[in-house]
């Protein structure tokens, strides 16, 4: 299991004030999703420095999109860490609103 970072916690927490329902660490073999929003079938990667590349983090998110129907957005901890609270929920209200039912 992964470990759980401060950022995904920080995340997390202003997802469930904005009424999502999270689960952390979701398997969808072989990879793992951050935090999964499953009214929206919607995996979060929250990334840090190991992410720079991108083109292993495309190659994730086709096979999610093509084998489990996951689509994937993704937000730098350093986004997190700068952030206040009230810049973040509204910044990721403004993410998520492509992906409202």
């Amino acid at each position: 299991m992964k470990e759980i970072t401060e950022q995904q916690v920080k995340l997390e927490k202003i997802l469930n004030k904005l009424g999502y329902q999270t689960m952390q660490n979701i398997g969808f073999y072989p990879y793992v999703a951050d935090i999964f929003i499953y009214d929206l079938c919607l995996a979060i990667e929250v990334d840090g420095g190991l992410h720079k590349e991108g083109s292993r983090d495309k190659k994730r998110d086709k096979y999610l999109l093509e084998q489990y129907g996951v689509k994937t957005i993704r937000i730098k901890n350093e986004l997190i860490d700068n952030f206040t609270d009230k810049e973040l929920k509204e910044y990721v209200k403004n993410c998520l609103q492509d992906f409202r039912k």
